[in-house]
Order: C-alpha cells, then sequence, then structure tokens
C-alpha cells in the first residue's frame, strides 16, 4: 500500500504496482483492487443500490420489537428495486428467515459484550455488487439472462445508541421546515422501498437541520397550486395532536415510506387508549395550529417537538411553537406504551425473542452455518 511504496525506490514501486493484478486506489491507498477488504465495482458504491433495515433489541424485553413488521417491510423493498434473491435462496422470504437468524446470533453476541448497556440498534442491510461475469459499474442493474445480472451483498451489523433523537427529559425537540429538500412522488423514486437511494434526500435535509442547530428537520412537498403538505422526518413517520385526536400522512396517498412504529402505533395502540387516530393531509397552517407535533420510528422512538423553524432566504429564522411548545399528553400516552413495550411489561406479542442460554446459541449457530453452508475452524 502507499506507506509500503513510499519505502521503495521509483523502479520498485512501478514494477510493484505492475505485478498487481488490477490496480486501484481508496482512502488515498494505491493497491490490488482485491486486496481493500470492499468491493470498490460493487453497484451498491456508485449507485445507491441498496434497502435496509433498522431495527430494535431491548434486553428488558428480551428480543427485537416489530420484527416481523420490519422482515416483511424489507421483503417488499428488495422486490421493489428488483433485486436478484441472494445465491442459495428460492425467495426473499426465504432469505429474510435466514436473515432473522443471522441477526439473532449477532444480537446475542453483541449484546452480552456489554452487560451494563445491552440494548441494540440492527441494521440489516442488502446491495447490489458485481454481475458474475463482470462488474457493477454499468448502470443497469438488470439482463435478461440470469447467470449475468448483478449479485446481491448483504450484512448485519449493530450499534449501541438510544436514539438519534436525544431530547432532554421533560423537553420538546426543535424541528427545521426543510424547503431546499423535497419528498420525490413514487413516478421519480421507489418511494414504498426503505432504500439507500431514498436516503441521500434525507440526509441533506437532516443536516440542512443540524447545521442551524434544530433537532430534525420536516420533509414536505410543494402542490401545484402552492400548498405545502409536511410528510415525515428524514428517517421518521410524524404525528400531529388536536383536540386529543392524532393524524399522520397516509403513506399510500402521501407517497413516503409506512412507518412500522406509526403503523403499531396508529392498529394497536390507539384503540386501547381510546385515541382516534386517523390518516390525513398536514399542510404548514396545520402543522402550526396543532396542539402536538412528535416523531415516531425504531431508530427515534416517541419524540416530542414543541418547535418549528422556517429558514428564509436570506438565512434568518422564522420560530413558531406548537402548542405550548413542551411535550403534550398525548405524546406523553404514547410513548408510555412504547417504553412498557420495550421493557417486556406488555405487548409481548411484538416482541421477537432471542435465544440466551448456550444451548440455544449453539442451535442456532449450527442452523446459520448450515445455510451458509460454511464449517467452522477447528
Amino acid at each position: 500500500m502507499v506507506t509500503v511504496l513510499r519505502s521503495m525506490s521509483l523502479v520498485e514501486v512501478v514494477e510493484r504496482i505492475n505485478s498487481w493484478a488490477e490496480v486501484a486506489m481508496f482512502n488515498g491507498q494505491i493497491g490490488a483492487l482485491a486486496q481493500f477488504g470492499i468491493d470498490l465495482k460493487a453497484h451498491l458504491a456508485h449507485y445507491a443500490s441498496s434497502v435496509f433495515e433498522g431495527k430494535r433489541f431491548f434486553a428488558q424485553a428480551g428480543g427485537i420489537f416489530l420484527d416481523a413488521e420490519h422482515n416483511q417491510r424489507l421483503a417488499h423493498s428488495c422486490r421493489e428495486l428488483r433485486f436478484e434473491v441472494p445465491e442459495g435462496f428460492k425467495s426473499f422470504e426465504g432469505f429474510v428467515r435466514f436473515l432473522s437468524d443471522i441477526e439473532q446470533l449477532v444480537i446475542a453476541v453483541n449484546s452480552a459484550k456489554d452487560p451494563k448497556d445491552p440494548d441494540l440498534y440492527i441494521r440489516s442491510w442488502l446491495g447490489r455488487g458485481i454481475r458474475s461475469t463482470g462488474s457493477g459499474l454499468h448502470v443497469r442493474s438488470w439482463h435478461a439472462d440470469p447467470a449475468k445480472r448483478i449479485r446481491t451483498y448483504y450484512g448485519v451489523v449493530t450499534e449501541r445508541w438510544p436514539s438519534y433523537l436525544p431530547i432532554n427529559e421533560g423537553e420538546a425537540g426543535t424541528a427545521l421546515l426543510c424547503r431546499r429538500w423535497e419528498r420525490p412522488t413514487r413516478k421519480s423514486a421507489p418511494t414504498s422501498a426503505k432504500c439507500g437511494a431514498n436516503y441521500v434526500i434525507s440526509t441533506m435535509a437532516s443536516d440542512d437541520a443540524a447545521m442551524v442547530g434544530a433537532k430534525e428537520g420536516l420533509m414536505i412537498r410543494t402542490a401545484p397550486d402552492k400548498t405545502v403538505y409536511v410528510l415525515d422526518g428524514p428517517g421518521q413517520a410524524i404525528a400531529i395532536a388536536e383536540h386529543g385526536a392524532v393524524t399522520t400522512p397516509n403513506p399510500e396517498s402521501a407517497d413516503i415510506l409506512r412507518s412500522t412504529t406509526m403503523t403499531w402505533a396508529k392498529e394497536v395502540v390507539a384503540p386501547r387508549l381510546g385515541i382516534p387516530f386517523r390518516y390525513g393531509d398536514i399542510t404548514e397552517e396545520r402543522l402550526y395550529a396543532a396542539d402536538e407535533l412528535f416523531f415516531m420510528g425504531s431508530a427515534t422512538g416517541f419524540a416530542p417537538f414543541g418547535e418549528v423553524w422556517d429558514q428564509q432566504p436570506d438565512g434568518t429564522i422564522v420560530k413558531r411553537s406548537i402548542g405550548t411548545g413542551q411535550p403534550g399528553p398525548v405524546w406523553a400516552a404514547f410513548r408510555e406504551e412504547h417504553r412498557k413495550a420495550t421493557t417486556g411489561l406488555d405487548y409481548h406479542d411484538h416482541i421477537a425473542l432471542v435465544p440466551s442460554s448456550r444451548r440455544a446459541l449453539h442451535s442456532l449457530a449450527e442452523r446459520v452455518l448450515d445455510q451458509l453452508q460454511i464449517q467452522p475452524s477447528a
């Protein structure tokens, strides 16, 4: 690599580079393409060809929250982007069942590494790699010949953080109304899939919010008649409370991703609490007149927002309070039910238990290795 090459003479450097089958550069290091540990020709590295899910493992509950719902959405995302079923599997449903085993094994091991902080965020992802007969550098990913289609890569990683919207207890966050970046419609993006391409805009909007000191952004779409509709957060669903009733944008008609946490809140929690929870359009004016605003998501949990900022063309920011500007009772009711679910006090049917005993882990590892056709080294 670079440090090694610098210690050689120019002639030696040229001879070393020439000896490599194929030369490439990554992060300032020049070397043989195969040495970098990442496939630099993978389609996912050049065209945002990836889908993913973010789940939560809660140690007190002993499992993954809304696991089945996340799995269903992942399979949908794969089909929506026309991914190839990973080698060795007949369907995405079968693959996702296998991926669940992988997730449980990774969770069980990684969670135990830090008993003081055992909860985990789990990111499972798939991406287009390279063709079996070439690279993934061509913009087209599909081929009439199945043998020449781009293969699907996949992986599972975990992280330890409770929420990427840390808001102090008793406080409400600030949200920037992102006018610079608007949500695309289903005619310009695969809006129902949780895919990397859609999150490019989310990333930019979230960064814009952070740059002015807001906690998160609010994504919008402007209609032909100039009406501004507030749709969601960069990575979360949103809801407003009006006189004790909750409204959230309809994922189908609004062309936004269906949130697993929002669906759980609407279909499971709201009926139990007796709180009306319906789909409806949220215009900019309706947002400002609401009693409460809160965000919902697997990575977020339930987060209250008490102020919306609107950045003007000259850079100044107009700040508007939502309701009292403080966390409201409707948000608190849903947050409490979420706490019960994630601490194992209630909603047990919505937790996929992760095995923790040595015997169960051994059985799980054997099943995973058998499907991977990998034998553990002695």
